[in-house]
């Protein structure tokens, strides 16, 4: 029941917010009761309710979901905030998601310097030497980008048990 009402609030204040305190004619009305805000157990802050709407204050978000405001020209923006640890591990999540796109394309480049070797009509073996350095070259590439993608995600293991 937490939980939900942890998202709730969350999803209160990032669906409902600000512009709907100003369009629905919040202002000025009555707080109806207050929510207790938990993460994992852990109080963090307390949630009004006005309307039957839940409200939390936008500077505990950074402790509850990992966010990250800032403030200007009258709106809110959230960011994840890359010092904690749900920013971290939207950060390696991304790596993750940039080193398996260059290991499907080195992958893939491989094989057309392959095929183009064995396809070529020429004989030369400096043709030959040629294809042979640009696919080792690629193969140690593609060597690196897989040992760092499991250090990536070993690094994202251990994150998403901190979590």
């Amino acid at each position: 029941m937490k939980k939900f009402i942890a998202g709730f609030t969350i999803a209160a204040l990032l669906f409902g917010g600000t512009a709907a305190a100003a369009s629905s004619g919040l202002i000025g009305q009555k707080v109806t009761g207050t929510l207790a805000v938990e993460r994992h157990g852990k109080s963090l802050t307390e949630a009004v309710t006005v309307q039957g709407r839940a409200y939390v204050p936008v500077k505990s978000l950074e402790q509850m979901a990992g966010l990250r405001y800032t403030l200007a020209d009258g709106k809110i923006s959230l960011s994840d905030a890359p010092n904690t640890i749900e920013g971290q591990i939207n950060a390696q999540k991304k790596k993750i998601k940039d080193l398996e796109y260059g290991i499907g394309n080195r992958e893939a480049g491989i094989e057309k310097l392959r095929a183009m070797r064995e396809g070529s009509k020429a004989h030369d073996p400096e043709d030959r030497n040629g294809f042979e350095a640009a696919i080792a070259n690629v193969q140690k590439e593609l060597d690196q980008n897989k040992a760092e993608l499991a250090d990536v995600q070993a690094v994202l293991k251990v994150l998403e048990q901190l979590k």
